[in-house]
């Protein structure tokens, strides 16, 4: 090897420690990112405002009734649980991103586009936030759900674990999971150029995962829409099945998980 052959290769190699550094140093902003995000979503969860108190009765809340005082009052709980449960969710995705456009753009810092393609997902969430908001100012209008946030007919929650189950095995959820499952080929798919196109690709990724998720969401109006062990759970089990392999099946045994347990809420007594 010639002199100016081992000092190419010097070369090479301090740039490749170099660029792993980096790819180091925005898998540490990302996590710690999404970190702040989430720790953000859960404070507001548990010291974010109390429901609206009952005219002459300040000391009391009163159930929501389907009212714009109501609607203004859940539709921020809704975005930021939404945000808190599913962010996490999106990491493999925002790494990946980050290290493309590391190693695409080695001279360009990615922080802008990363931000760019989190806020995309992150729209894509509030808009489904507040039609959740919406939907539970309605049902709180209705008078179908109790002091707890959750389903008052125990048939009405049955029923919705079991189209919740049927959700899990059908198709779109197994075209949008794979989208969720496999970010290289995502992006390889729907990467877009330009800063609009950062933004669209990062909102393509939150319709897939609308489309993973949005059955399981619902189960919130069976366990309580701010139970926090109904949001953990269902926090993890969407982590969990994003990141499986797909041999493990998970969606199959979370449906008949779900039938399981809408045979023990429609017929305990």
């Amino acid at each position: 090897m010639t002199d100016s052959e081992r000092a190419s290769f010097r070369l090479a190699a301090t740039e490749a420690a170099l660029v792993e550094r980096l790819l180091r140093q925005d898998r540490l902003v990302v996590a710690t990112s999404i970190g702040a995000v989430v720790a953000l979503c859960m404070a507001y969860l548990v010291y974010g405002p109390s429901m609206p108190a009952m005219d002459g009765m300040p000391d009391m809340a009163m159930p929501m009734g389907f009212d714009r005082a109501s609607f203004l009052w859940l539709a921020p709980m809704w975005i930021a649980m939404m945000v808190g449960m599913m962010l996490p969710s999106a990491s493999p995705m925002l790494l990946l991103f980050a290290r493309l456009q590391r190693v695409s753009y080695p001279a360009k810092n990615p922080a802008n586009e990363i931000l760019l393609f989190a806020a995309g997902y992150v729209l894509v969430w509030v808009g489904f936030s507040l039609a959740a908001a919406f939907l539970q100012a309605f049902f709180s209008g209705q008078a179908w759900l109790n002091d707890d946030m959750r389903l008052q007919s125990r048939g009405a929650q049955a029923a919705l674990l079991v189209v919740a189950a049927l959700f899990e095995i059908s198709p779109l959820k197994a075209a949008c999971l794979d989208g969720c499952r496999s970010p290289a080929q995502f992006l390889a798919d729907h990467r877009h150029p330009h800063r609009l196109g950062t933004l669209r690709t990062g909102a393509e990724h939150g319709l897939f995962c609308i489309g993973c998720c949005a059955a399981l969401m619902a189960l919130l109006f069976v366990g309580g829409v701010m139970n926090p062990l109904m949001i953990g759970g269902l926090a993890i089990v969407v982590l969990a099945q994003k990141i499986a392999p797909a041999s493990w099946q998970t969606e199959r045994a979370m449906a008949l998980a779900l039938v399981a347990m809408a045979a023990v809420v429609y017929f305990w007594r």
